[in-house]
C-alpha cells in the first residue's frame, strides 16, 4: 500500500501522547520489530488514502524504517471518518480529562453542524443529532415546523467525554477565567482540572491587583473607564468563584 496521507483535520482530532508515553509506544514497536495494530486508513473521493489511526505509529515506523500494515474502512464523507475518530479517542483509557471535554464539545459542534443542515433541508435530526441539540433548552423551531427536544446540553457533554457535570462545569469556568498559562498547563494534563478550578482565584486576585495598579496612574484620563470595566469583570468573576465555591 502506498504511504498513508496524513490530513491536518484528522491529525489535529488526536490528543498528543505525552513523553512518557511515547517512548514507551516506541519501545514497544522496536522490541517487537514491527508495528502490532495495523494502520486505518480512508481512501478519499479524490483517491488519497488519508490516515485515520495510528498517526504516531506511523511516525515511529517511518523514523526506525519498520515495517506496517494498513487496514482501509470506507466512510461516507469526511465528517463520518472525523466523527469515527472522535469516537474512538474517547475510547482510550489514556486521556486527561480536558483531552476528554475538548473532544466531546468537537463532536458537539459537528452533531449540532449536521443537524442544522438537516432541518434546512426539511430532514429530521438523527437520535444522535438530538443528543447535541443546537444548544436551547427550549428547543428549536424552524419553519419546517420540526422542534428538538429540549436537552441538557451540558449533561450530554459530560456524558461524552465520560465525566461528571461538575468536572464539565470546572473546565468552562477554567476557560474563561484562567489565564493562558494556566488553560495551557490543564489541556496538556500537566494540571488536572480541580487543582486549576482551586488555582482561579489566586490568579484573579493578581489580575486585579496589577489591574489596580494601573488605574491609579489613568484614573483622570480617557481610559479610566475602560478600566473600571475590566475592574468590575474581575470582581464579578471573582465573586462567582467564590459562590461556585460555597455551592
Amino acid at each position: 500500500m502506498m504511504m498513508p496521507v496524513i490530513d491536518p483535520e484528522f491529525s489535529g482530532l488526536v490528543p498528543p501522547l505525552s513523553a512518557e508515553e511515547y517512548i514507551q509506544l516506541e519501545r514497544n514497536i522496536l522490541d517487537a520489530g514491527k508495528c502490532r495494530e495495523a494502520l486505518i486508513v480512508w481512501t478519499s473521493p479524490d483517491g488519497q488514502h488519508l490516515l485515520i489511526d495510528g498517526h504516531n505509529r506511523l511516525g515511529i515506523c517511518v523514523k526506525h524504517g519498520i515495517r506496517f500494515e494498513a487496514a482501509k474502512m470506507a466512510f461516507a464523507g469526511r465528517e463520518e471518518a472525523a466523527l469515527w475518530i472522535i469516537n474512538n479517542q474517547l475510547a482510550r483509557r489514556n486521556l486527561s480529562d480536558a483531552a476528554r471535554i475538548e473532544l466531546a464539545m468537537k463532536k458537539a459542534d459537528m452533531l449540532r453542524a449536521r443537524a442544522r443542515e438537516n432541518l434546512t433541508h426539511g430532514g429530521r435530526p438523527s437520535k444522535e443529532e438530538k443528543c447535541c441539540d443546537l444548544g436551547t433548552e427550549k428547543g428549536l423551531t424552524l419553519s419546517s415546523n420540526h422542534k428538538l427536544p429540549a436537552v441538557n446540553v451540558r449533561e450530554t457533554l459530560a456524558s461524552e467525554a465520560g465525566l461528571s457535570e461538575g468536572k464539565l462545569s470546572q473546565y468552562q469556568q477554567i476557560l474563561r477565567q484562567g489565564s493562558p498559562e494556566l488553560i495551557a498547563a490543564v489541556k496538556s494534563g500537566k494540571i488536572k482540572i480541580g487543582t486549576a478550578f482551586r488555582l482561579i482565584p489566586n490568579e484573579i486576585a493578581k489580575e486585579l491587583t496589577k489591574a489596580e495598579g494601573s488605574y491609579e496612574g489613568i484614573k483622570d484620563s480617557d481610559t479610566a473607564a475602560p478600566m473600571l470595566a475590566h475592574l468590575a469583570a474581575l470582581l464579578d468573576a471573582l465573586t462567582t468563584k467564590k459562590g461556585a465555591c460555597h455551592a
